[in-house]
């Protein structure tokens, strides 16, 4: 932070904006921010729709709640690739109105903060004020953080060269037991209450596992993809201590598909794509955990949720991308990737995940192609959580225990054999 950052505009963007400066409109910035300063890339920007029913458009920042701002950034967020990333928000309008628009840059921070060790540049994220005579960019450092909050100005650059991103790709095997706690059959829970205690377990008893990759090594994968570098991440194995588990067990098993797009300009661009991809993971993994309380908490009838009762078997959503259009620019430089249950329409899913962007075409709506079919990194399937049967867990836990009495017996056998034999 001893000097201002520079910030480097896509040509579609800054275009977009020359031709719109002399309407209000709030949006979001889409973009990369750099390890090393070399410069931070806003490749694409999206315009904040109305939460009107009418569609009738904004005139002002008081026309656009705080709240609504953080759930389209929240939106945005979850269709990014590793390596891409929420950088803040632009407000055309012309009037100063940095003061007012602070509180709607910090609510879509945090709506997009993403609970990992794993860090790949500093913690900041950019005002854009678009005015008829230019764009001034603001960098606020820990906005998050009131009390810690730091403003300075950023330096704001056109785009001379042709942006160069490189596409990191890997895949990540998870085969983990998970100690569920029983919800007896004759419990009656909603699904929606079923749903939110399974999930939440879940995402709790991930985070050894989440560890674990956060500190995994990675290596290139020579393979003959001339658009993909892949890797093989190779995840630490538990400590012996961890293994044992004790209660209820169930599991969760499959791969996590992950994916990072890194500025070929950026030094150490391998180092920093690994970095990047174990965000990735960790951003996708507790993502399909949520959708899947999302999906199943819309049944509010108060029965028993098969799915995730004991015995049940989860199906979480699969991965894959579709190309980045957006009403502000399309971009060749990363893929958005989109969550589709196995059981549900992609086209319909695709379709409706895209209309936050506003600017998705028709063909884009089965334009979405799996991640998880990955001919250059084998997969051992979607991922999925079961819930196992009190019956297999009553044998899971007394199998020791006769193991233990069995051996028992076969020395105090012994011991009665060496006895007579003696005598």
């Amino acid at each position: 932070m001893s000097r201002a950052r520079q910030v480097i505009v896509e040509d579609h963007v800054s275009a977009y904006w020359a031709s719109s400066a002399s309407a209000f409109e709030l949006g979001v910035l889409v973009g990369q921010l750099s390890s090393s300063n070399v410069g931070d890339f806003v490749l694409s920007a999206v315009p904040v729709p109305s939460e009107i029913e009418s569609g009738e458009a904004a005139s002002s920042l008081a026309d656009v709640s705080v709240e609504w701002v953080q759930e389209v950034a929240q939106q945005v967020d979850r269709l990014l690739p590793g390596g891409i990333s929420v950088l803040g928000l632009y407000v055309i309008a012309a009037q100063d109105v940095a003061n007012q628009a602070e509180p709607y840059l910090r609510a879509a921070a945090e709506a997009v903060q993403l609970p990992t060790s794993v860090r790949v540049a500093d913690d900041v994220h950019y005002l854009a004020l678009v005015k008829p005579g230019g764009v001034t960019f603001k960098s606020y450092f820990n906005v998050v953080n009131v009390t810690k909050t730091l403003m300075l100005p950023a330096e704001s650059k056109a785009q001379t060269t042709e942006f160069q991103f490189k596409q990191y790709r890997t895949l990540v095997d998870i085969d983990e037991p998970i100690p569920f706690v029983t919800v007896a059959p004759t419990a009656t829970l909603a699904s929606v209450e079923i749903a939110e205690r399974r999930t939440n377990e879940l995402q709790t008893e991930l985070q050894p596992f989440i560890r674990r990759v956060e500190g995994a090594m990675a290596v290139l994968k020579k393979t003959e993809d001339p658009e993909v570098q892949h890797m093989n991440m190779l995840t630490l194995t538990p400590p012996a201590a961890q293994k044992s588990i004790y209660g209820p067990v169930g599991g969760v098993k499959g791969a996590i598909s992950c994916v990072a797009f890194v500025a070929q300009d950026e030094p150490e661009a391998n180092e920093v794509a690994v970095n990047y991809l174990k965000r990735d993971f960790v951003k996708s993994l507790l993502l399909r955990v949520a959708l899947a309380r999302e999906k199943w908490a819309e049944d509010d009838e108060a029965e028993p949720n098969t799915s995730f009762s004991d015995g049940g078997l989860v199906r979480l959503a699969q991965r894959g991308t579709v190309p980045w259009q957006s009403a502000v620019s399309s971009s060749s430089h990363f893929l958005a990737t989109i969550h589709v249950f196995p059981e549900e329409d992609s086209v319909e899913v695709v379709k409706n995940a895209l209309e936050i962007l506003g600017g998705a075409e028709e063909e884009d709506d089965e334009a979405w192609t799996a991640m998880e079919n990955n001919t250059y990194l084998a997969t051992s399937g979607d991922a999925q959580v079961g819930f196992i049967k009190p019956d297999y867990k009553l044998v899971f836990f007394l199998f020791p225990i006769g193991i233990a009495l069995l051996m028992l017996l076969i020395q105090q056998g012994m011991i009665v054999q060496d006895a007579l034999y003696n005598y």
